[in-house]
């Protein structure tokens, strides 16, 4: 399978950031293709998530769940992309080298920018036990063990198979030919080994890509202002009593740490 990624601007990672999070409410790993595991402890800088250890290394001891189903995940840019499917024994498409004997797909995005993704063999990973890992994670910060940046990665969505086209530019267009004889050359089809045979304005071209860890959600230290019930979720203020999920109940007392799910912070 190919993969295309040009050099990266802010506007191609936050553009996939917000459109992944505004479809999905979760973080969008970037860059696309970089590998993650539930548990894993990192700093959040921009959205992106960067590596620093895992549970287990901090003696966290915790249990996952997967949700046993499978499925598919689709987002595409409203109302910017076209997708044409061309099948086996149809007339060739010459500009975009696909000819008589050739499956494939071409994906044009009329705007500006625009994002196709779409995962196969979707499965829901999560920490079970998150009372006590949260727990876990405010005594290690008391002891001077977990520092405030860090979060953990609580849920992920891993893919069988994924196909991730970011455009940079009006009018960018990809085609893509099965390599693989195959009926379904739906995008995410792993069986497909799709190639690009023509690409125009594109900065990110994942294909069919088997593995990735698409989205994910983190919890971390939220720190609680002893003057007000106010407290601070990834740098965005809210009001009132936390879920089972989000931390602890209220607390107007003295200043204390925390524990309780990171939000996503839109770009503007």
């Amino acid at each position: 399978m190919q993969s295309l990624f040009k050099l990266r601007t802010d506007s191609v990672s936050e553009q996939y950031m917000n459109e992944m999070h505004d479809s999905f409410h979760c973080f969008a790993t970037w860059l696309p293709n970089i590998p993650l595991q539930i548990g894993d402890i990192g700093e959040l800088k921009h959205n992106e998530f960067t590596y620093v250890s895992n549970l287990q290394n901090k003696g966290i001891h915790f249990t996952v769940r997967t949700d046993p189903s499978t499925g598919g995940l689709e987002h595409r840019s409203g109302g910017s992309v076209t997708m044409e499917t061309k099948l086996i024994g149809e007339a060739a498409i010459p500009q975009f080298n696909l000819y008589y004997g050739d499956a494939g797909v071409i994906i044009q995005f009329g705007s500006k920018k625009g994002v196709v993704f779409e995962a196969a063999g979707v499965k829901h990973q999560l920490i079970e036990d998150v009372s006590s890992v949260d727990t876990a994670i405010a005594e290690a910060h008391k002891r001077g063990e977990w520092k405030d940046k860090w979060v953990v990665i609580s849920d992920l969505v891993i893919a069988d198979s994924a196909t991730i086209l970011i455009a940079q530019g009006k009018g960018a267009t990809v085609a893509l030919k099965a390599t693989s004889d195959v009926t379904n050359v739906s995008l995410a089809n792993l069986d497909a080994n799709f190639e690009m045979t023509y690409a125009n304005n594109m900065n990110t071209a994942i294909l069919c890509q088997a593995g990735l860890a698409p989205l994910f959600k983190v919890r971390g230290i939220i720190k609680k202002h002893w003057f007000s019930d106010q407290f601070e979720v990834g740098g965005r203020k809210g009001m009132g009593r936390t879920s089972s999920r989000t931390g602890g109940p209220s607390d107007t007392g003295s200043s204390r740490p925390i524990v309780g799910e990171i939000e996503f912070k839109p770009f503007g």
